[in-house]
């Protein structure tokens, strides 16, 4: 199990931290940031990795990986690496006042892409939890 997480995680950690790199290239006057699918298939490929280990090895023991949480991770984590990459790539080559001008679509983008599907989930969650009655 040991080879198997080693062949998807080094991968899956190559491939976030190519794209977290890539935020600021050297040389570059006018970068073009991360890719949100490689940040996003990197997460995964690396909470695969984990999750193996964690399946062989029972360690740590309170954590059980499962496919929700391993999309949660990549689609809330993935989205919010992405938009706090491109602000920090604002700051840094455009200046304070870009990532002003930036910061408030970026604000609506985090709100569609991670704020309103975890509120989604947040909702139905307490919708449909077991009731539990008082004595």
């Amino acid at each position: 199990m040991w080879l198997a997480a080693l062949l998807i995680g080094v991968p899956g950690l190559m491939v976030l931290l190519g794209s977290l790199m890539s935020v600021f290239p050297v040389g570059a006057e006018n970068p073009v940031g991360l890719a949100p699918l490689s940040v996003l298939t990197g997460l995964a490929w690396t909470y695969l990795a984990a999750a193996i280990l964690r399946l062989w090895h029972g360690q740590p023991a309170s954590w059980r990986p499962g496919w929700a949480q391993g999309i949660a991770v990549m689609w809330f984590g993935g989205w919010t690496i992405v938009i706090v990459g491109f602000l920090a790539r604002e700051l840094a080559y455009r200046g304070p006042a870009s990532l002003w001008n930036a910061l408030g679509g970026s604000l609506i983008g985090w709100t569609v892409l991670v704020g309103l599907p975890f509120l989604g989930a947040w909702i139905i969650r307490l919708a449909f939890r077991p009731r539990t009655q008082m004595n």
